[in-house]
């Protein structure tokens, strides 16, 4: 699925159920605004292809939904509230 945030905004981005992420990156909590960091360490301890996460339940589910702000695990902190802001998303991390 993918959604427009905000009027002004003309950039794109992709949200993903939680149990959909399969991809190495950082991915924003779209509700919330927490950080998810997927990387080579949680990938190893999964099959190729898996699911990473087990089931999540929620009254929102909007509170499941991540958007993935970058395919670099490692970017830092303030490139990754900088990206997320731009977006027009929370930053709660």
């Amino acid at each position: 699925m993918t959604t427009d945030f905000g009027a002004k905004t003309t950039t794109r981005v992709e949200q993903f159920p939680l149990e959909q992420i399969t991809r190495q990156g950082q991915y924003v909590n779209r509700k919330p605004g927490h950080l998810l960091v997927v990387d080579e360490q949680l990938k190893q301890g999964v099959k190729l292809n898996a699911h990473l996460f087990g089931r999540f339940v929620s009254k929102d589910p909007a509170a499941l939904e991540y958007v993935m702000v970058s395919e670099n695990p490692h970017l830092s902190i303030e490139e990754t509230r900088t990206k997320v802001a731009s977006l027009s998303l929370p930053v709660s991390f």
